[in-house]
This record gives C-alpha cells, sequence and structure tokens, in this order.
C-alpha cells in the first residue's frame, strides 16, 4: 500500500511539474493600424494583448523591407497579408512560429525606422526619405554623432553593419 502512495505522489509531482513547465504566450498580437503624417511619415502601431519587449529589428534594402522580431509572441487575429498603400509602405506580413511572431514591412523604398513601446503598443515610425536626406546631411555638416540611438536605424546602416 506504501508503494502505490509513493507511485500516486510521484505521479502527481510529475503531472504539476510538466504543466508549470509549458512555455506560455506573454502577449498576442491583436492588430495592426497605419497612418500617414503631414511629413510622409508612416506610423505603424501594433496593439498587443499585454506589455512587450523592444522587438529584434533589422531591414533588407532589396527589396525594401523592416523586419520585427517579437519572442514569446503569438498572433491573434492579424491577417498573415495586409494590403497598405500608404505613403511608401506597401504591405505588411505575419507569420508565428515557436512562440516567435514575425512582422515584415513592405516598403516600395528604402527608409529610415524607429521603433519604440508604449504600454500594450509597439509604434513604427518609418521616416520619408525627404527627412531622412535632410537629417543626414545635417549630422554631416555639423559635428559627427559618437553615439547612435538605438531606437533610430538607417537601412543602409543595419545593412552594412550586419556584414
Amino acid at each position: 500500500m506504501k508503494r502505490i502512495w509513493t507511485f500516486l505522489f510521484g505521479i502527481t509531482v510529475l503531472l504539476i511539474g510538466s504543466i508549470y513547465s509549458l512555455p506560455a504566450m506573454a502577449a498576442t498580437l491583436n492588430s495592426i493600424n497605419c497612418t500617414v503624417s503631414s511629413s510622409q511619415n508612416v506610423q505603424v502601431t501594433l496593439q498587443f494583448s499585454g506589455p512587450v519587449k523592444l522587438p529584434k529589428s533589422f531591414s533588407t534594402q532589396q527589396p525594401p523591407r523592416v523586419i520585427l522580431d517579437f519572442f514569446d509572441v503569438d498572433k491573434s487575429i492579424v491577417n498573415a497579408s495586409q494590403t497598405i498603400n500608404r505613403g511608401f509602405l506597401s504591405t505588411i506580413n505575419t507569420v508565428s512560429a515557436d512562440g516567435r511572431t514575425r512582422v515584415m514591412l513592405n516598403l516600395q523604398q528604402d527608409a529610415r525606422y524607429q521603433v519604440s513601446t508604449q504600454g500594450n503598443q509597439v509604434i513604427v515610425t518609418l521616416l520619408s526619405n525627404v527627412q531622412s536626406v535632410a537629417k543626414k546631411k545635417t549630422s554631416v555638416a555639423v559635428a559627427p554623432s559618437k553615439s547612435r540611438s538605438s531606437a533610430a536605424y538607417s537601412t543602409y546602416a543595419a545593412h552594412y553593419i550586419k556584414g
């Protein structure tokens, strides 16, 4: 009888341990909204079910894209592909697998971008080429900056740094 109780206790402990060791999704991507400002910047707002960390991001030049990787995030009702055609943003693709969600912003032209979080939102601002060129000329005409903001990226710089 003692062996049976020991066996049942062991099984119970294993079951409870396996339930708590299952990976839980921290948040779910619920919606994506886009707006274009008067300065032709495109703002993409990703709405989540809970707070998320700043995603890992990078960009490509051919084809021009900004790619965001969210870990421990699942996509909910968001369509896999959305046609936007606002400003220089053409489409947005989302894919989820193995606890990671990738959001790909497909652009019509190369652009700089900034990523920030605000509560349950991640905001990606795509800067128009006019503003991007003006900033580059200003930074060259003035003293070059020794530090670079971790949230502002140039597709050229990100591609070049990656090698």
